[in-house]
């Protein structure tokens, strides 16, 4: 954990250092540095799949809520039954 605190601290915008954080707070059941550590990662790079999965696996655990907020299509306006000739 050290290293990896040594690496974010020196550069900020190292997401992979931010995904080693928080996977070695999760090791140490820290969830909230963990959160925090995923929380900067995912800032720096939304898509990053090593900081979604550790996300999910704290999602899994009930320790943690999404951190990047997902939205569904709105789908108010559709009919019920779908027009299947359409595809």
């Amino acid at each position: 954990m050290h290293d990896a605190e040594k690496t974010v601290s020196l550069d900020a915008s190292n997401v992979k250092g931010w995904s080693r954080l928080a996977k070695a707070h999760l090791q140490l059941l820290q969830a909230d540095e963990a959160k925090d550590a995923i929380r900067h990662g995912l800032a720096l790079d939304a898509k990053n799949k090593d900081l979604l999965r550790i996300q999910v696996r704290m999602i899994c655990q009930g320790t943690a809520e999404p951190v990047v907020n997902m939205t569904l299509p709105d789908t108010s306006n559709r009919s019920s039954r779908r027009d299947w000739t359409s595809f």
